[in-house]
C-alpha cells in the first residue's frame, strides 16, 4: 500500500484556498473592530453617571468572565 502526494491537487485549489485566506482575514478584522467598539462603549458606560449602567455593565462582564467560552460560543 503506497501513496503518493500530487501537487497537482493542490494547485487547482489555490482559488480556493486563497479566498478562505482571504475571508478569514476580513472576518477577524470585522471581529476586532467590534470588540474594540463593544469594549469601549462598555468602559464608557462603566464609569458613567448612571448607576443602572454601570450596574448593567458590570453583570455583563462578571458573566463572560465566568462563563466557558464553549457555552459563550454555543448561545
Amino acid at each position: 500500500m503506497s501513496y503518493r502526494f500530487s501537487w497537482d491537487v493542490v494547485a487547482e485549489s489555490l482559488p480556493q484556498i486563497g479566498a478562505g485566506i482571504v475571508g478569514t482575514i476580513e472576518l477577524a478584522s470585522i471581529s476586532i473592530v467590534a470588540g474594540i467598539a463593544i469594549g469601549v462603549a462598555g468602559v464608557v458606560l462603566r464609569f458613567g453617571p448612571s448607576a443602572v449602567l454601570r450596574r448593567l455593565v458590570k453583570v455583563y462582564v462578571e458573566v463572560m468572565r465566568n462563563t466557558p467560552m464553549l457555552v459563550q460560543l454555543y448561545f
